[in-house]
C-alpha cells in the first residue's frame, strides 16, 4: 500500500473541481418593507331629491392616513467567482413574509362633515 505524503495529499485537493455551491455566498436579514403616505380629501356632494321637494349638500374636509408595514425575511445568495470588477453578476433573492408584531396596514381618516 502507497502512503501520500502530505503536500501531495493538499495538491490533490487543490487540483480536485469544486462543487458549484461550494462559492456561493448568502446574505440574510429580517427587514420591514412599507411606505407611509397621507393625502388631504374633499369632497361636495349636492343633489336634488323626492322630486324637487328638496336639496342635499353632503361635505368632507379631512385627512387620510396610510401606513404600510410588512416585516420580510430576505436572502440574497451570488457566487463569488462571478465576483468580478465591472461585469455583471446574477443574484438569486429569496423573499420569506413574515408574521411581526403590530399591524401591517392601517389606515386613519380624521376631518369634519357637513349635512345640509
Amino acid at each position: 500500500m502507497r502512503r501520500l505524503t502530505p503536500l501531495l495529499v493538499a495538491l490533490a485537493l487543490l487540483a480536485a473541481p469544486l462543487p458549484a455551491s461550494a462559492l456561493d455566498a448568502t446574505q440574510d436579514e429580517h427587514v420591514r418593507l412599507g411606505f407611509s403616505a397621507q393625502m388631504p380629501i374633499e369632497e361636495t356632494i349636492s343633489d336634488s331629491c323626492c322630486l324637487g321637494a328638496g336639496e342635499y349638500t353632503i361635505e368632507f374636509d379631512g385627512q387620510a392616513s396610510l401606513a404600510v408595514d410588512m416585516g420580510a425575511d430576505l436572502a440574497v445568495t451570488y457566487d463569488l467567482a462571478d465576483l468580478i470588477g465591472g461585469a455583471s453578476m446574477p443574484i438569486a433573492i429569496e423573499y420569506t413574509p413574515t408574521n411581526d408584531a403590530g399591524p401591517e396596514l392601517s389606515l386613519d381618516v380624521s376631518g369634519d362633515f357637513a349635512f345640509d
